[in-house]
């Protein structure tokens, strides 16, 4: 919800960090026993959905400035500078291809 909210208010860097932290969630979650895993998943999955029903109650501006109190500054700092070097090193990787497609 968090990732959603900032995307629709144009918060570029926001909306990397709660990537970011779904994305490591999920990646935590691939750890252990096949067993554990699948029992990990279905926790997370039971929990996202009781969390996402209750967030669908909550008006959306709130929910933002909840989002937004918890992004600090610090992490603003550290995830802007991680966006850019993501985006800067995307771009050098689509220039060399039309370079490599023109030549």
């Amino acid at each position: 919800m968090c990732k959603s909210l900032a995307t629709q208010s144009g918060d570029k860097v926001m909306a990397y960090y709660y990537d970011e932290m779904h994305r490591l969630a999920m990646t935590e979650t691939k750890l252990g026993s096949e067993v554990d895993k699948q029992l990990q998943v279905e926790i997370i999955e039971d929990e996202y959905y009781k969390a996402f029903s209750i967030l669908k109650k909550i008006n959306s501006a709130g929910l933002y400035q909840l989002c937004l109190n918890r992004f600090d500054s610090v992490s603003r700092q550290y995830y802007t500078t991680k966006l850019s070097a993501k985006l800067e090193q995307a771009q050098l990787e689509k220039n060399k291809r039309e370079k490599s497609e023109l030549e």
